[in-house]
């Protein structure tokens, strides 16, 4: 992430298991970056939103995380966090390492839920 989340936000849909995230998906394209909170993916999966087509080609065409073709796409816009291409090359090269440390704490969590016992 190139900038700190402002908080965490739960869905509020009906049927949620208090879902939330704080992070934002960055999805770079040819002509602009979109950033869209992760828990967008909780709502496509669990509620069917469907979100513009133009962010969906853009996440269906967007390349690794951590790849050249990836720093490539994003790098014109690295000025809008006042980042340089290397900064944003470093960021992207780190993400499997923040993925994989995110999903660890997620499985941690989920095994600590019912471990509470009165």
């Amino acid at each position: 992430m190139p900038f700190v989340s402002p908080g965490v936000h739960f869905c509020d849909l009906g049927g949620c298991a208090r879902a939330g995230g704080s992070n934002f998906l960055i999805i770079p394209s040819t002509t602009c970056v979109y950033v869209a909170p992760d828990l967008v993916v909780h709502y496509v999966e669990q509620h069917q939103y469907s979100p513009p087509t133009e962010y969906i080609a853009a996440v269906l065409t967007c390349p690794e995380q951590s790849s050249d073709a990836y720093v490539d796409l994003l790098a014109p816009f690295a000025g809008i966090w006042s980042l340089d291409a290397d900064r944003v090359r470093r960021i992207a090269a780190d993400a499997p390492n923040r993925r994989r440390a995110h999903t660890e704490a997620i499985a941690q969590h989920e095994s600590n839920k019912g471990g509470f016992k009165w």
